[in-house]
C-alpha cells in the first residue's frame, strides 16, 4: 500500500486499522503512522478485509460487521474479473449477500490492477426508515418496473408440496403476490420467515 492508496482509502495518521485475511504479498511500503492490528477488536476506525471466495465472505463478513459503527468503516477487498485469481464473486455476488446485513455501501473503487473495493457503512436510523420505503431492496424477487415476482427458494419449496396453494399463487395479480413475497422478505429472524411462510401457504391453501 503507497500514499496514493492510503489517501483513496481514508486512512489517516493515529488510526487503530484492522487488516483481515490480506494477502501474502500484501505490505505497507511507508509508515503510515497507524496501530495496525490483524485480530477481531472493538474500538477500530477502519476494517479492511480482503476476501476471494464466497467462503471466506462468509467466514469474515459478519464478524467484521459486529465492530462497525456510526463512525468507522469497512473496506470490502475481492478480486477483479480481470485478475488471475480464481474468484466465486464479483460485484453483483457482495450486493446480493450484503443485502441481509445492516449495511449500505458508499462506493466502488480500484485498489489496483487486481483488487476492487467497495466501501461499507454501518446503517443509521435514517437509513433503515429509507430503504424501509425503497423498492430496489426486493430485488431480484419483486421487480416493480417490470411487475414480476419470483418466489425465494425456501418459499418455493413448500408452495410447491401444495398444488392447490401454487395453483392459486401463480393466479394472483402482481399485486397480491408482491403483498405475500414481501411479508416473508421482510421477516428479519429465520424463525419469522419460516412462520411467515407456512402462514402465507395456509392463506392460499383456504
Amino acid at each position: 500500500m503507497d500514499k496514493n492508496q492510503a489517501r483513496k482509502f481514508r486512512i489517516k495518521p493515529g488510526q487503530k486499522i484492522l487488516i483481515l485475511n490480506p494477502p501474502v504479498d500484501f505490505k505497507i511500503s511507508f509508515d503510515l503512522k497507524v496501530n495496525i492490528v490483524t485480530k477481531l477488536q472493538k474500538g477500530v476506525d477502519a476494517i479492511y478485509l480482503f476476501t476471494k471466495n464466497l467462503n471466506e465472505l462468509k467466514s469474515y463478513f459478519k464478524k467484521a460487521v459486529r465492530l462497525l459503527n456510526d463512525k468507522n468503516f469497512l473496506w470490502l477487498i475481492y478480486p477483479k474479473s480481470s485478475s488471475s485469481i480464481k474468484a466465486d464473486i464479483n460485484r453483483d455476488v457482495i450486493l446480493n449477500f450484503t443485502k441481509d446485513y445492516p449495511v449500505k455501501i458508499s462506493s466502488l473503487v480500484s485498489y489496483n490492477d487486481i483488487w476492487s473495493a467497495f466501501l461499507i457503512r454501518n446503517i443509521g436510523q435514517e437509513d433503515l426508515k429509507r430503504k424501509s420505503t425503497d423498492p430496489k431492496q426486493f430485488l431480484p424477487f419483486i421487480d416493480f418496473e417490470k411487475r414480476l415476482v419470483i418466489p425465494p427458494e425456501d418459499f418455493l419449496k413448500i408452495l410447491k408440496k401444495n398444488k392447490k396453494a401454487l395453483e392459486k399463487f401463480e393466479k394472483l395479480s402482481f399485486t397480491h403476490k408482491k403483498e405475500y413475497i414481501q411479508a416473508i422478505l421482510e421477516a428479519k429472524k429465520p424463525e419469522t420467515r419460516l412462520r411467515r411462510i407456512e402462514k402465507t401457504i395456509e392463506m392460499l391453501s383456504k
